[in-house]
């Protein structure tokens, strides 16, 4: 014989399980609090954990595809054995990242930070308009040092080779200059924004943006005020 039904109407069996559900939850709540926490605790750590693999791939994919058209520009000069030619090709990389002004290129990766910081995607490090700078004037860097030794090689030390190294003095102080508004980031008393509005970034001094623009050749020894 069937068993009689306890809770004839639908609305009746709904309260009921609304009842039996919160008895559930009274007697479980600290277990079901506890498992809910490790749930999200977990999902957490492995959302960061698949951010900073994306992240790590998104720099290496940025990092091969400059250093895919340095080559490129490289085997040019191979093609053609002139020294001077591939010369003309880092110059040309660095006009075409820079839009043919470093120092307006530094300013602007500054201020470009200073809106990604107040952005969404702040939390996505492989979007950082400073780390992504310095990764494509480290790969110039590179790329020039590696011709300058292939040119102190095959040449000596002759003209070609000193405006190779002039290069890669500029270059070197474009990435300092880049260093030093991530400077501001690492030290928690420091203010970029304000350092930016008043002209303190070393990129702003008259003489530096001569240099990083190469109106005037880097010294072979920077000045103290720049340390």
């Amino acid at each position: 014989m069937p068993r009689p039904l306890k809770h004839k109407t639908k609305k009746d069996r709904a309260k009921a399980n609304r009842e039996k559900v919160a008895r559930h939850y009274a007697r479980n709540r600290d277990r079901i609090l506890a498992q809910k926490k490790e749930a999200r605790t977990r999902g957490l750590a492995e959302a960061q954990q698949q951010q900073k693999k994306e992240e790590i791939e998104m720099r290496k994919r940025r990092k091969a595809s400059h250093w895919h058209d340095l080559q490129q520009d490289m085997k040019m000069y191979h093609d053609k054995k002139d020294p001077l030619d591939h010369i003309r090709v880092l110059f040309r990389g660095l006009e075409r990242h820079t839009n043919r002004s470093p120092s307006t290129y530094i300013e602007n990766t500054c201020r470009h930070y200073l809106q990604f910081k107040q952005s969404t995607a702040a939390n996505l490090a492989f979007q950082c308009p400073i780390r992504n700078a310095h990764i494509v004037m480290s790969n110039l860097l590179r790329g020039t040092q590696l011709f300058s030794e292939r040119l102190l090689r095959e040449y000596g030390c002759t003209e070609y080779f000193k405006r190779a190294e002039s290069f890669a003095r500029r270059l070197r102080l474009i990435i300092y200059c880049i260093d030093d508004i991530e400077s501001y980031l690492l030290d928690e008393d420091a203010d970029l924004k304000k350092a930016y509005e008043k002209n303190e970034l070393k990129v702003q001094d008259v003489r530096v943006k001569k240099w990083v623009d190469g109106e005037e050749d880097v010294p072979d020894v920077l000045p103290d005020w720049l340390g």
